[in-house]
């Protein structure tokens, strides 16, 4: 059976650029921003990502300097979605939203879009969030 294409969720780039971050006692150029996407890129087999993805990534950097760094990160990734998202996804989201997990954790929007968004372009989700709905 043929593999489903993947998207990366923003779970994965943030974890990956933390633990990269942390492991570096050189101020982080964007050689080396670059050079930690591909590596996640090449463990996933994937550079896919959705635009919703790239935005949760980038809200979490506080300053111009770390932010430039994250879009040079970002660069090595392709938005599949162009930022298009159709009423149908909306209506996914929406459906995704009401249903309750098994764990009983609250559904986060950004996750519910995302899966929806990966539903339309029928892609696989490869996260670590186990509570990213299915």
């Amino acid at each position: 059976m043929k593999q489903k294409m993947r998207i990366l969720d923003s779970q994965l780039l943030i974890k990956q650029w933390n633990r990269c971050k942390g492991r570096t006692n050189v101020p982080v150029m964007n050689v080396h921003a670059k050079a930690w996407a591909l590596q996640l890129i090449e463990v996933y087999r994937s550079n896919a990502i959705v635009t919703l993805v790239a935005i949760e990534f980038l809200v979490g950097f506080t300053s111009r300097g770390e932010l430039l760094k994250a879009e040079a990160f970002l660069s090595c990734f392709e938005c599949i979605d162009l930022q298009h998202i159709p009423k149908e996804d909306w209506q996914d989201t929406f459906r995704l939203a009401r249903r309750i997990p098994r764990v009983g954790k609250r559904r986060q929007l950004g996750d519910c879009l995302i899966r929806a968004i990966a539903n339309r372009l029928r892609r696989e989700v490869i996260t670590g969030d186990a509570g990213f709905p299915g």
